[in-house]
């Protein structure tokens, strides 16, 4: 009977409404998390939607800028979370030590990780590493001592806590390449939507848009594509936005689903 409602069909009629549910939904659920991955994406999908809402684009850097600066400094101020997390990421850093060993941390481990990660790499940057071979190599070199034991144990057997740098050390460049063409194709695609005239095209561009700078944005730091779940989940997302993007494109339609 809800479904069927005047009540209902008014509230799913509503786009606007839906979206800032779905947006304050899933900043609750990054800050709640504890992850400062997510925050990054924030500020970048805060000016694509300004450039995309106003035709001066000048005044739209601007406005987007200053709301997230100011957006910034009320969470910093009044969110426990935030706060605690980016002071915590500033302590990290200023305790993280370049020139000898250094104990663990949360950001202290990513930096290592990354360190270990772009070593391995200028060592084979053709062929790489495959899956376990550096793994001698990590133990026996005293080139890695400025990490841990657990976080060269955690390199060894979970890889580098990053989407690109894994599959860089796996696979070389040829590993790079891959692991940025699948954002860079879609982004091309989106890109040429978000430019286009037709505001239906325009609108997709910027749903592609903001889902792929979110999900490279993760990938930085976190395995994406080599879990089965969110390799599924970014295929089926990707197939959607992709394809419902080209088809409003090739047809130059005005009436693609979602255009209300």
């Amino acid at each position: 009977m809800l479904f069927h409602s005047g009540v209902f069909s008014k509230f799913i009629s509503r786009p606007t409404l839906v979206s800032c549910i779905a947006l304050f939904s899933g900043l609750y659920l990054s800050i709640g998390s504890g992850s400062r991955t997510g925050w990054g994406a924030l500020p970048v999908v805060i000016i694509l939607w300004s450039l995309a809402a106003f035709r001066h684009k000048y005044r739209a850097l601007l406005l987007s800028g200053l709301f997230t600066f100011a957006v910034s400094v009320i969470a910093y101020v009044e969110v426990p979370m935030v706060n605690s997390r980016i002071n915590q990421a500033l302590q990290d850093i200023k305790s993280y030590n370049w020139n000898g060993p250094n104990t663990e941390t949360s950001l202290g481990e990513r930096i290592s990780f990354a360190r270990i990660g772009f070593s391995l790499l200028a060592k084979r940057p053709l062929s790489g590493w495959g899956d376990h071979s550096f793994a001698s190599t990590i133990k026996e070199s005293r080139e890695y001592d400025f990490a841990s034991q657990a976080t060269r144990d955690w390199v060894i057997h979970c890889g580098f806590h990053s989407e690109i740098m894994t599959n860089a050390v796996r696979s070389g460049i040829w590993g790079v390449f891959s692991s940025l063409m699948l954002f860079m194709v879609p982004s091309v695609i989106f890109m040429r939507a978000f430019l286009s005239q037709n505001g239906v095209i325009r609108k997709y561009g910027v749903y592609g848009l903001t889902y792929v700078l979110c999900i490279f944005i993760t990938s930085l730091s976190t395995e994406v594509f080599n879990l089965k779940y969110t390799a599924s989940f970014h295929a089926l997302m990707l197939s959607a936005l992709m394809g419902t993007t080209l088809a409003c494109t090739v047809n130059r339609s005005k009436t693609c689903a979602f255009s209300s």
